[in-house]
């Protein structure tokens, strides 16, 4: 039966701190990707998604999601993917679209709710490898994806094993902690890369915002919300709906029963109770477990 797992996490004296322990790895960790293969899926809507498969690892295959605006860059991806190599596994990196440095071709982008992107790269990755992968990590909105997936998925879930990694459950909790205190430095980097992203995809194509996106400044933190209500409203021809009530909507409501169901016929998986992050991310080899014998 699925449980919540007490985790057994101590910080470093030093990095007592949750803001420490975030910005630590973010400014220091050494960014060392392993050599990378490329490779582009092509979507049956005309869009694509960029796939970064390990070069000469071998093994299970397992999938790892980015949080929003990642990328390989985002401190956590090179490190990830060396170690599940080191550990035996055959790992790839997904990109959302738009974030593999080239702008898709679609005015849509991706959200946490976007699970049909995530349905189309496992079903790519089960028909090249003759199976389907063997596991998924996710980090942020990454794991938030994964996890309603999950969710939606009716048994058997082809996954064997899944970890999800500092999920914003609840958005408007995330959101809402954005803008207090020493939190904003974070929403500054957050919204500066949603809106430089917006600007290097539509210097050329027409905004469907209706708006000069050159002359787009520093926006209230309120802005995330209004991004990622039109990625979903507008671009993804949902109902229209307030930013109140998108708060607690993309990501949807039965994660973490059915991830249960989902712990009940593979492994027990450790989740936070609440929406804010965990002290810190768990050490990439934690993510690899040997496959079932």
């Amino acid at each position: 039966m699925g449980r919540l797992l007490k985790s057994p996490f101590r910080p470093a004296w030093w990095l007592s701190n949750a803001h420490l322990q975030t910005l630590w790895p973010a400014w220091f960790r050494r960014r060392r990707p392993p050599a990378l293969e490329a490779e582009r899926l092509e979507l049956d809507d005309g869009d694509f998604i960029d796939l970064s498969w390990v070069r000469g690892a071998q093994g299970p295959c397992v999938l790892v999601l980015h949080g929003l605006e990642g990328s390989l860059d985002s401190h956590y991806a090179g490190g990830t993917l060396s170690a599940l190599a080191a550990a035996g596994y055959r790992p790839v990196f997904m990109y959302f679209r738009g974030c593999s440095g080239t702008p898709n071709r679609l005015p849509r982008g991706y959200h946490s709710g976007a699970t049909e992107d995530l349905l189309s790269v496992l079903a790519h990755l089960a028909g090249r490898l003759s199976e389907p992968p063997y596991a998924a990590v996710g980090y942020s909105l990454g794991g938030n994806l994964l996890l309603k997936y999950l969710g939606e998925r009716p048994p058997p879930i082809p996954l064997r094993a899944a970890v999800a990694i500092s999920v914003p459950f609840r958005l408007g909790d995330a959101v809402g902690r954005l803008e207090r205190g020493f939190s904003r430095l974070y929403q500054r980097h957050l919204v500066g890369r949603l809106r430089a992203s917006y600007q290097h995809k539509f210097a050329t194509l027409p905004s469907p915002l209706g708006v000069d996106v050159s002359r787009l400044r520093s926006p209230p933190g309120s802005f995330i919300i209004r991004v990622l209500t039109w990625h979903s409203c507008t671009l993804h021809k949902l109902p229209p709906l307030s930013t109140t009530r998108y708060r607690h909507r993309p990501h949807q409501t039965n994660q973490l029963a059915l991830l249960k169901q989902f712990a009940r016929t593979r492994q027990p998986v450790s989740v936070p109770h609440t929406s804010a992050p965990p002290a810190r991310l768990p050490r990439a080899a934690s993510a690899s477990t040997r496959p079932a014998h």
